[in-house]
């Protein structure tokens, strides 16, 4: 339990350390902080002190600390660290920084670009957590959620879908222009594109409580069951099936693709039978009926 005192004592007052001194040089502070980091969650016994924390400024795949949310929630100099650190290489470290980044709220507004950019990294995880952050971020900024629907229109559409992503976890009243961006990311010829772009409008359809919202969800959807893309179009069954009753428009169109025998027949059955319970579906001699729909695999 001592132990444990030393080593929060020792972070506290690095912590005020590095608030007194914004001229330190930015690698070495962050390798403080590193260490710092290291000893909170370690409990170190040797290193309890500023002078070993700044001796070992050399230790590798440290998790960022919650120390420096708590300078940046202070408004201090913690959330341009923690920016430079989503772009970094190490990606323990890009990947801790942001989901701090999340965690500190509005504060961190000034962290979107650099959230916003690594939407697009091939690092899922880091562009996971980027994404959450970034929604935690615009529900108490506008600025914030101005650059997300600017992006959500980007050229890049992996970068684009994660954007309209983070804008539908901004709050309700963005819910209108985060579903309308990804009902076009729907009709994009990228499966990938659509695939992600589908899983997150099939949960934003799910939450919502705006039937405006659900409704272009829907329509989005029941256009995707004409996608060039086969898996596409079971999947956009699948979402409408997992809709239920709320997507009762899909039904004709399901129907459809079933009697023309579209390669989500299956599905298009399963769907109908989820969304209208009871409804005897007509299917083509040779179809069994009674197929049950596979799992979602988003």
């Amino acid at each position: 339990m001592l132990r444990r005192y030393r080593t929060l004592i020792a972070v506290s007052a690095l912590a005020a350390l590095l608030a007194q001194t914004p001229a330190y040089a930015a690698d070495k502070e962050l390798r403080v902080l590193f260490v710092a980091n290291y000893l909170f969650h370690h409990q170190n016994p040797y290193y309890t002190s500023l002078k070993g924390m700044l001796a070992e400024g050399g230790m590798k795949r440290p998790v960022l600390i919650h120390v420096v949310g708590e300078l940046a929630e202070r408004g201090k100099a913690g959330v341009p660290h923690l920016a430079n650190a989503v772009l970094g290489t190490d990606k323990y470290f890009a990947r801790s920084a942001a989901r701090v980044l999340g965690s500190i709220g509005a504060t961190a507004a000034d962290a979107r670009a650099p959230l916003i950019k690594v939407l697009a990294v091939k690092d899922r995880h880091l562009a996971d957590l980027a994404e959450k952050s970034l929604g935690r971020i615009a529900a108490a900024s506008p600025d914030t959620v101005a650059a997300l629907q600017r992006t959500a229109g980007d050229k890049d559409a992996k970068r684009a879908v994660r954007a309209a992503g983070a804008l539908a976890n901004a709050g309700a009243k963005h819910e209108a222009s985060a579903a309308k961006a990804l009902v076009t990311h729907l009709r994009n010829p990228s499966e990938t594109v659509a695939k992600e772009s589908m899983s997150r409008a099939l949960s934003l359809a799910q939450r919502t409580r705006a039937a405006s919202v659900r409704n272009a969800i829907v329509s989005g959807l029941i256009a995707a069951l004409k996608h060039q893309g086969p898996d596409i179009r079971r999947r956009a069954a699948q979402s409408l099936g997992v809709l239920g009753p709320a997507a009762k428009a899909a039904v004709p169109t399901l129907q459809e693709a079933i009697l023309t025998g579209a390669s989500c027949k299956k599905e298009a059955i399963a769907a109908i039978k989820r969304i209208q319970p009871g409804r005897k579906v007509n299917t083509k001699p040779g179809l069994d009926a009674g197929d049950e729909d596979d799992e979602l695999d988003f």
